[in-house]
């Protein structure tokens, strides 16, 4: 039996909607109030309709701060390390369709943690501040992840030989979205992701 090979914007819709049936699931359990339905903003989901966010909630939290840390390491970080690892290792690659692929699944990735990290019983609520630079953060990045993954794939009138460029651009951007995620972990003493170093683009492309 052969494999089919999805183009990458079919993947990355695949696991769109495979995250966002984690997130659902998650706010629907353990509380009436959180319907499995989202809002967003600048193209960063935030806010669960109907339910309870952060928003006026600083401090106010129910478990543990080791409970939260647990949450944290299990639930986002740990899983988030290996994803930027993966998009890490596809960028010093040289390879577009591999670049492509991580840059979809991270993109995915960032902007649903964004949203999880404004629901008050999974990981604790805290400065609103740190959270606002966070979701900034996380919106540049993730921007510029997509349009990384439409070169990649020749896809939403661009082309692969804009993929040089845009990691070049994306490189500072992944640094301070992930300064910003351990700052907002600082605050509970949730698990630090280790900063990525700048790295210089591979000599040669297989487009």
């Amino acid at each position: 039996m052969t494999a089919v090979s999805l183009p990458t914007h079919t993947r990355r819709a695949a696991a769109g909607f495979a995250v966002l049936g984690v997130a659902m699931a998650l706010t629907a359990c353990g509380s009436s109030r959180t319907p499995a339905s989202s809002s967003s903003s600048a193209g960063v989901v935030t806010t669960i309709a109907g339910g309870d966010t952060c928003l006026g909630r600083a401090g106010k939290n129910e478990a543990s701060p080791d409970f939260y840390r647990q949450q944290y390491a299990d639930g986002l970080a740990n899983p988030l390390e290996e994803r930027l690892k993966t998009y890490g290792a596809a960028a010093s690659s040289g390879d577009s369709r591999r670049i492509g692929d991580a840059a979809a699944a991270l993109d995915t990735d960032v902007r649903a943690d964004a949203r999880l990290l404004n629901v008050p019983r999974l990981y604790g609520c805290y400065d609103q501040a740190v959270l606002t630079r966070l979701q900034n953060a996380t919106e540049t990045f993730a921007t510029t992840l997509d349009a990384l993954s439409c070169a990649a794939a020749g896809m939403c009138s661009r082309k692969q030989t804009e993929v040089p460029r845009l990691l070049v651009q994306a490189g500072p951007q992944e640094r301070t979205y992930v300064e910003a995620l351990d700052a907002y972990a600082d605050q509970f003493g949730g698990e630090q992701l280790p900063v990525p170093r700048a790295s210089a683009l591979p000599r040669a492309w297989r487009v």
